[in-house]
This record gives structure tokens, C-alpha cells and sequence, in this order.
């Protein structure tokens, strides 16, 4: 009863990933190199595919095979659609922050072209620091890591500080770099904890 239990749910997960892929069964048994007889018959639960092409099914829907075996298919769906998005997440992120430093570059030239005095110039630098920070925040949010948040949460803190230390001149400016302790303590202290 339980196997057939088991058998059930990798027969709904298969059939609920497949669509949600955009896949038909022609399309899956391609990529499996099966054929669609062979797919069909998976999703009537009148068998079963072996271990390997279990693991490549998991896999193909970034799941692992517990996951696709033993998950409720009413989960499944957005456990593979959360992971299927975290490397478009990080390569997107990489893109904003490439953009923000070509941006700065640009800057940089233009200030260098344009003004005589020329000694700051340099600070559109630093000051594409943050800017880069709070990019990598947000995806570090939407991530929902709680140590990439507060990892980040603290670099933009620390550029801030030192984009501050830079422009301020005042005998005492040093101390802008103690506001990043409290901070990344609030921020550590508000976040949601979860195992």
C-alpha cells in the first residue's frame, strides 16, 4: 500500500513537473532517450523508470530523487521553480553590477576629461561600491539567506562608511566605521530565523 502510495506521487510530480516545464511527452522521452510509450506509461503508474533515469528525471527538474519520489505533488512545483530561478538570480545579479561599474568607468573618464582639478575623481570608484552592495542585498533577499543578507547587509554598511570617510573631512570621521557593528546586529536581530 505504501509503495503504491509512493508510485502515485512520482506519477503525479512527473506529470505536474512536465507541464510546468512546458514539456510534452514526446519532448521528456527525447531528453531521457526513452520513448513516449515509455513516459505515458510512467504517468499511468503502470511502471516505474529505473534508479539512473529516476536521478536524471530529479535532476532535470533540479530535484533531488527523495524530492521527486516522496514530496507531496502540491509542493513540488515551486520547490523546483525556486531552484530553477537561483542561477538566473546570481548571473542577473552579476549583469546589474557589471553595468554599475561600466557606469562608474564612464564616469570616471568623463570627470577626467572634463575638470581640472582631478584629484577626487578617482571616488566614483568607491562610490560604485555601495551601489554594487545593494544590488547583491537584494538578491541576497530574495534568496532568503539569512547569512548573504547579513554578509551584505555589513559590506554596504562598510562602503558607506568608507565613501563617507573619504568625502567628510573632520578630525573624528574615523568613527563612521563603528556604524556598521550595530547595524548588522539589528538586521541579524529582525531577520526571520529558520533551519
Amino acid at each position: 500500500m505504501a509503495m503504491e502510495s509512493k508510485k502515485m506521487h512520482f506519477t503525479e510530480n512527473l506529470i505536474r513537473l512536465r507541464k510546468q516545464h512546458g514539456l510534452t511527452q514526446q519532448a521528456l522521452a527525447e531528453q531521457l532517450n526513452y520513448s513516449d510509450k515509455a513516459v505515458s506509461k510512467w504517468e499511468r503508474a503502470e511502471a516505474l523508470p529505473d534508479v539512473q533515469t529516476i536521478a536524471e528525471i530529479a535532476n532535470l527538474f533540479h530535484l533531488s530523487i527523495d524530492e521527486l519520489i516522496f514530496y507531496e505533488p502540491e509542493n513540488i512545483e515551486k520547490i523546483s521553480r525556486q531552484r530553477e530561478q537561483k542561477p538566473y538570480l546570481i548571473k542577473l545579479s552579476f549583469l546589474i553590477v557589471s553595468s554599475v561599474w561600466l557606469l562608474a568607468i564612464f564616469t570616471f573618464v568623463v570627470l577626467f576629461l572634463v575638470l581640472t582639478d582631478r584629484s577626487f575623481v578617482w571616488i566614483t570608484f568607491v562610490a560604485a561600491l555601495p551601489a554594487s552592495m545593494i544590488v547583491f542585498l537584494v538578491f541576497a533577499i530574495l534568496s532568503k539567506r539569512k547569512i548573504l543578507v547579513l554578509f551584505f547587509v555589513g559590506c554596504l554598511t562598510l562602503s558607506i562608511s568608507l565613501l563617507s570617510f573619504l568625502i567628510i573631512q573632520h578630525p573624528y570621521d574615523w568613527l563612521l566605521f563603528l556604524l556598521p557593528i550595530p547595524i548588522v546586529s539589528v538586521v541579524g536581530f529582525a531577520l526571520p530565523y529558520r533551519r
